[in-house]
């Protein structure tokens, strides 16, 4: 029974720490690679369009910021009307 059961606690460790250099390394490889396999006059163009934008004032997105503001108050709101609620019933 013992030696069933020892594998299956074996997968439940964590990766060891020598997999976490693999992850440091490949994402900014592949990044680097996307940016690379970008053709000049798209990546020119693109950033003729960031530098007018950028001139025209930093661009601001007043509905995604709201919609953002409004989950937190909800989180917030529901955390604490759920912990007044588990209070009251002590």
């Amino acid at each position: 029974m013992y030696t069933s059961f020892l594998p299956a606690r074996q997968e439940l460790k964590p990766p060891p720490a020598e997999d976490d250099h693999e992850t440091g390394c490949f994402i900014p490889l592949g990044i680097a690679l996307v940016i690379k396999l970008i053709p000049a006059e798209v990546m020119q163009d693109c950033r003729e369009k960031a530098a007018l934008t950028m001139k025209a004032g930093r661009p601001k997105n007043w509905v995604a910021g709201g919609i953002i503001i409004l989950i937190w108050v909800s989180l917030f709101a529901f955390t604490f009307y759920y912990l007044i609620g588990i209070v009251g019933n002590f």
